[in-house]
């Protein structure tokens, strides 16, 4: 009896060691796996698709802002002059050789833009030039490879603009964005005062579901908003609303009872253009070049009092050499599958054909 109830202690021991260890084991690997979960989900999360210019296809929850198309146009006109032609077909740099956007299309004080050999020297003088235009800080350059090569060139924008309403529009109450809930609002209501109305203009409307509007700023910086576009991409989209405000025959003045309504915005996002990373194209001197490094961050609010915008931009250029490829004797070895065709010199077409599988079938011994 004794030894049974000594066995009966062992096996109890046993069987809660091994529940302490299977418990263990299953919390530290749900542990990792529950990270390896978040880390996924963090890196592949809904993004907002940032296209490099307005000629780029778009789908939903799509931006675009200036300063890459900046810091293409100065490689293309300093270290090309010319187009930028990678070795392979490639839409994003088609579309930014057109230049579609240039620094004339800004005012000289609402962008800061340098470039140069990749050194100490030039961070200091970007971060200098920041500093004293908009006092402001990179949220980039620390993304920068600062090691100094030959040859090696770095161009960089930053744009970055503040604007008011002449008045505040009206805080409105909470309410949905499709099936998303308690969105902040801002806009115009039957008891908002008739001087904020005075800073919108009406350019069209077809429907509570087909319009646009334009409200006017204390700058020179004028907030467009549509519904109802067609278009893939924003220059369409942009050059639609453009001609049907010119079209439109309807009353373009904010009524007294009408309604606005727009949601608060606030985005950050960063972008790297993968598309154009560790292309090859030459230069100038035909010397073969590679993108290094191309990424843009765009930060932009929008509420009832006014914006702001801050974006950056930079490209990071390598020389890329051209190795010598060593000839290596090559090997035609059929000792997997094949076909082979037999036919006549002065003939067109083969008179015996096999595809050859098992080899044992077509060598019998």
């Amino acid at each position: 009896m004794r030894k049974k109830i000594i066995l009966g202690c062992v096996l109890l021991l046993i069987i809660t060691v091994v529940v302490i260890f299977s418990v263990s084991f299953s919390y530290n690997y749900n542990e990792n796996i529950e990270g390896e979960t978040m880390q996924y989900l963090k890196e592949n999360k809904a993004e907002i698709y940032v296209v490099p210019t307005m000629k780029d296809t778009i789908k939903e929850n799509a931006a675009w802002c200036g300063t890459f198309q900046l810091v293409w146009n100065d490689m293309q006109d300093n270290l090309v002059q010319g187009d930028v032609i990678f070795t392979e077909p490639n839409v994003f740099a088609d579309n930014l050789n057109k230049q579609s956007f240039k620094a004339k299309d800004l005012s000289e004080e609402s962008y800061y833009k340098t470039w140069g050999l990749v050194s100490k020297s030039l961070r200091d003088e970007i971060e200098h030039g920041i500093k004293d235009k908009f006092n402001e800080t990179s949220d980039i350059l620390n993304s920068i490879d600062w090691t100094e090569e030959p040859e090696k060139y770095l161009f960089y924008a930053m744009l970055k603009k503040e604007f008011e309403f002449p008045k505040e529009f009206d805080i409105l109450e909470k309410s949905n964005f499709k099936n998303i809930e308690n969105v902040d609002y801002f806009g115009i209501d039957e008891s908002t005062d008739s001087s904020v109305r005075n800073q919108v203009d009406v350019l069209y409307y077809e429907n509570n579901n087909n319009f646009a509007v334009k409200l006017n700023t204390k700058t020179n910086d004028e907030i467009i908003l549509a519904r109802k576009n067609n278009g893939i991409n924003f220059e369409e989209i942009y050059n639609e609303i453009i001609k049907r405000s010119q079209e439109f025959k309807g009353e373009k003045t904010f009524g007294e009872k009408d309604v606005l309504k727009v949601p608060n915005l606030n985005m950050d996002v960063l972008r790297k253009f993968d598309e154009v990373i560790g292309k090859t194209f030459l230069d100038k001197d035909g010397e073969s070049m590679c993108i290094a490094q191309a990424l843009q961050t765009i930060k932009m609010e929008l509420n009832n009092k006014g914006g702001k915008i801050k974006s950056e931009a930079a490209i990071v250029t390598l020389k890329s050499a051209m190795v010598a490829v060593e000839y290596q004797p090559r090997e035609f070895i059929f000792n997997d599958d094949y076909v082979i065709f037999l036919k006549e010199k002065d003939k067109d077409v083969p008179y015996f054909a096999a595809f050859i599988n098992d080899i044992n079938l077509f060598n019998k011994k």
